[in-house]
């Protein structure tokens, strides 16, 4: 892989399970970094002092336009209008309801978080990238942006929306001169927090303990584990290299060969 030193790269959501692995992963590989985060400002501190390579960290609620464009102005201050990469790795993963009980709340927070909040991101973004001679935008997407299972209908239609604007924003920006390359990793079941979280309820409503949870939910996975999310950070270091130049548009499954 064609190295990273020096690429700036703009992470969002930094704090999260993968963004923190992702935040890292690029730091040793010697990018510079813009950290963002939510609400986290005490973990942001945190994963900030324990990077090398970080010029600045920001604040800001993505589904806000105001809010976004506030912070494209604190990185092209800090690095003089030059924005190599984005990284985004925000999200979130609404409890499993069929979609005659879901709210309209839960609905339009699904989509807000999931859709509208990385389509702001890239509309911003994407002037800034072809000023500097173009540059590469990852999205941490999901497998439900390419197979939805029952009671995910809000997420999967949200990460399935993603799919498309990640797709189109290929084709519009991939052919210019100044090339703006994304593509979007669609992980499936990963090792995490989170994950841990999620599984412990899973296995609380089937009545079985979480080791047995996860010995039914490995044996349909060919390669026998989960994602490690060390694996995401590391293919989203190769997407933001110059090793990646002919792939765009991508929507790449980390599954283990599974399909969920």
């Amino acid at each position: 892989m064609k190295n990273i030193t020096g690429k700036k790269i703009l992470v969002i959501g930094a704090t999260g399970g993968f963004g923190s692995v992702i935040s890292k992963t690029l730091d040793e590989y010697g990018a510079r970094l813009f950290l963002h985060g939510n609400k986290e400002s005490e973990k942001l501190n945190k994963l900030q002092s324990s990077l090398k390579n970080v010029d600045g960290t920001v604040l800001a609620d993505i589904t806000k336009e105001q809010q976004v464009e506030n912070m494209y102005s604190e990185v092209v201050k800090a690095w003089n209008d030059k924005l190599d990469g984005l990284v985004i790795s925000s999200g979130s993963t609404p409890v499993a309801t069929e979609i005659k009980d879901t709210s309209l709340e839960d609905w339009n927070y699904a989509i807000n978080v999931n859709l509208t909040g990385p389509f702001l991101l890239i509309k911003h973004a994407s002037p800034l990238l072809k000023k500097a001679g173009g540059g590469k935008i990852v999205v941490i997407s999901s497998i439900f942006g390419i197979e939805t299972p029952l009671n995910r209908g809000s997420y999967g239609a949200a990460k399935h929306g993603l799919t498309a604007l990640v797709q189109t924003v290929s084709k519009e920006e991939g052919a210019s001169p100044n090339i703006i390359h994304i593509n979007a990793l669609c992980p499936g079941s990963a090792y995490g927090e989170n994950a841990e979280r999620a599984f412990e309820r899973t296995a609380k409503e089937k009545g079985i303990s979480v080791d047995e949870f996860l010995k039914i939910k490995t044996s349909k996975i060919p390669a026998g584990r989960l994602l490690y999310p060390g694996e995401v950070a590391e293919a989203t270091a190769f997407l933001c290299s110059d090793s990646s130049n002919y792939i765009n548009g991508e929507l790449i499954k980390l599954t283990g060969g599974a399909i969920e």
